[in-house]
């Protein structure tokens, strides 16, 4: 299992590409509008199809900046807090786009939710089949097409991004990846076999040279001196220990944690761990972004993390308690867990 998995698994999206044809695949005729680098205009500005430089116009500065891509770690997204990653081209048009969540829901989604979802990121005169179909994308895709595309990917560009279709054709495809996210893309073309490839690396790092665990996140020797001021903010760190409390948001919905509320989660946890140095044990406070649904109270596991800051809250007397705060990058059962 990958140490980051929070980078991972979002950084996995990097491997779209995809399509099949609506209209119909085909080389272009003499009434085929030809192929153009996009215009910010309303139809693809922020959008597939548009500029990057729309996208930064339209949501600000992303929370992370990677190689052919972006990434909105909370967008608020038709009422719902959204992972919102771009991916773009060299010359900067918007290529495909992601909305990511940590939790899937217990139930299927109406089309028409996912398709107003979509249509945030999706070309304004994008029209839609109101019916899923299942192509090479995943089980549950549902074509569209947007006149506004036809100029921007034409069927050289549909192969360079190894998808098929009409030109002007794109895909909603929901959940095709095997992975403890729920996501829902959007790319161009209809078809295509990219959605099936492997995952690239979350970084240009070489796999064979990147750390173990332990490595990454020494353990933690003192979990006294978190609060002591000994520890810096970001030092990664690791440690094992028993789950006090337990609270996971619903679909959706984020916590938000840290003196000035900055770090958003899908779960929360307090977490005993062992102090030798005290008599007492420590109690450190873990905000979590991935799958926390096998969890429980009373479970033994280890956390990967860093130091984010401290956690405070009224207790049942109503005084004020304040706790280290660990961002978690993972959470696996220890040995001996429940």
């Amino acid at each position: 299992m990958r140490f980051a998995r929070f980078a991972f698994l979002l950084v996995l999206l990097a491997a779209l590409s995809m399509t099949k044809s609506f209209p119909a695949a085909g080389a272009q005729d003499s009434a085929t509008p030809e192929a153009a680098t996009p215009v910010a205009t309303d139809t693809l500005s922020g959008r597939l199809g548009g500029t990057l430089d729309s996208i930064l116009d339209r949501f600000g500065e992303p929370d992370f900046t990677g190689d052919g891509y972006i990434r909105y770690d909370t967008l608020d997204l038709n009422g719902n807090s959204t992972i919102l990653v771009i991916y773009h081209d060299a010359p900067g048009t918007v290529t495909r786009f992601a909305f990511v969540y940590p939790v899937r829901p217990e139930t299927p989604i109406e089309p028409e939710r996912i398709l107003d979802l979509a249509a945030n990121m999706a070309p304004t005169d994008g029209v839609c089949q109101g019916d899923g179909i299942d192509s090479a994308f995943g089980s549950e895709v549902y074509p569209c097409h947007s006149n506004a595309l036809m100029t921007v990917f034409d069927a050289e560009r549909l192969a360079e991004l190894n998808v098929s279709g009409g030109l002007g054709d794109y895909s909603v495809v929901v959940d095709p990846l095997d992975d403890d996210w729920f996501e829902i893309i959007v790319i161009p073309g209809t078809d295509g076999a990219a959605l099936a490839e492997e995952p690239a690396p979350a970084d240009d790092t070489d796999p064979a040279t990147l750390l173990t665990l332990e490595e990454q996140y020494p353990e933690l020797d003192d979990a006294e001196s978190l609060m002591d001021g000994a520890v810096a903010l970001g030092t990664p760190m690791s440690f094992t220990g028993v789950i006090k409390t337990l609270q996971i948001a619903e679909f959706g919905t984020q916590y938000r944690l840290g003196e000035d509320q900055s770090l958003g989660v899908s779960s929360l946890f307090q977490v005993v761990v062992p102090n030798e140095m005290v008599s007492n044990a420590q109690v450190l406070f873990v905000g979590y972004n991935g799958d926390a649904t096998d969890l429980a109270i009373g479970d033994r596991v280890t956390v990967y993390g860093a130091l984010y800051g401290t956690q405070c809250f009224d207790n049942q007397l109503d005084v004020e308690v304040c706790q280290p705060l660990i961002a978690a990058d993972l959470v696996e059962e220890a040995d001996g867990g429940a």
